[in-house]
């Protein structure tokens, strides 16, 4: 490793020992090799700090920083993130595994476009390689995505430090469990950030499909949903709380009258799209298109005039 190294890795861990050592890995093993993998253990109380340990002891890339209470992920990664010797920070969880080629491939992606700021890329689930995460890779499909959803994956991320630290104050601790899509918006509504997802898997993704956390994904939808009325109201549409929940987060079976009224904010949207330029406009109006297609496939099909509806609506988005 050089006295400033190219990229520093950024992880937090808090009783992870089943597959931390399994992360650190797939980073120690990467084919670039010039970074520091910064590892804050926020108060673990498992192995994971004699893990650490045995890692640093090894490995002078490997700095581990321990907090001496819990703090949370927000605040550990906002710490882990001031104390990056690099500008180049990538992000990694302590239970996925990276790709050996990945920081390579994100080094010289960002070396051959310095007007990125976040680069993302796709993702694989450790536990059903068939599917994963694939978002879009232009900034204009993103920006349009992160109306919707969290458009760029948190563990397959590098960044500029300097940028997000000039254009944000880091993570924010109120977006609970949604700390990366808060961030990503809040640089979107900036307009002073462009973004980029790489069209290639870089990172085998654990999903817990055996631990489906509830209580976890219900406070996670609510800060979501907080994020998206930001990101509307920056359009210049207020919608309230639980129509955007309604729109972007309808689980389950819903009525005609419940895709009516997101049908009526969906059209206040494409309005808007008529002040953006082609580009932009084209990767809204796919996402709105998307999004009535999905809301029309959620319905109660027990009723034939939603039935009519929804085949009309597929007759339309096949013009």
């Amino acid at each position: 490793m050089s006295v400033y190294p190219k990229i520093s890795v950024l992880m937090s861990v808090y009783n992870g020992e089943k597959y931390l050592e399994e992360a650190i890995d797939s980073i120690l093993s990467q084919t670039f090799e010039d970074y520091e993998l910064i590892i804050i253990d926020d108060g673990s109380t498992d192995s994971s700090p004699s893990i650490l340990s045995s890692y640093a002891e090894k490995d002078m890339r490997v700095k581990v920083i321990t907090n001496e209470n819990n703090i949370g992920l927000i605040l550990s990664l906002n710490k882990g993130l001031y104390m990056a010797s690099s500008n180049l920070v990538a992000r990694m969880d302590a239970d996925d595994i990276a790709i050996p080629e990945r920081l390579k491939i994100q080094v010289d992606f960002m070396q051959n476009h310095p007007d990125i700021v976040v680069c993302g890329g796709f993702t694989t689930y450790l536990e059903n390689p068939t599917k994963g995460d694939i978002h879009a890779t232009s900034h204009e499909g993103i920006v349009a995505e992160c109306f919707f959803h969290c458009p760029v994956a948190h563990p397959t991320v590098i960044m500029r430090k300097d940028k997000i630290l000039e254009l944000t104050d880091g993570y924010d601790p109120n977006d609970l469990y949604a700390e990366d899509y808060g961030l990503w918006s809040r640089l979107i509504m900036s307009k002073r950030a462009k973004f980029a997802n790489i069209n290639k898997s870089l990172l085998n993704y654990r999903t817990h499909p055996n631990n489906p956390r509830f209580e976890y994904k219900k406070k996670q939808k609510k800060t979501a949903v907080t994020i998206q009325q930001k990101m509307f109201s920056s359009l210049g549409i207020y919608i309230p709380l639980k129509d955007v929940s309604l729109m972007n987060h309808s689980e389950g079976k819903i009525s005609i009258d419940d895709v009516k009224q997101c049908e009526f904010w969906l059209y206040k949207i494409e309005q808007c799209t008529n002040n953006m330029n082609k580009t932009e406009r084209i990767c809204f109006l796919r996402e709105i298109k998307d999004k009535k297609m999905y809301l029309w496939r959620k319905i109660r099909k027990n009723s034939m005039s939603a039935i009519l509806r929804y085949i009309r609506a597929r007759l339309y988005y096949k013009k």
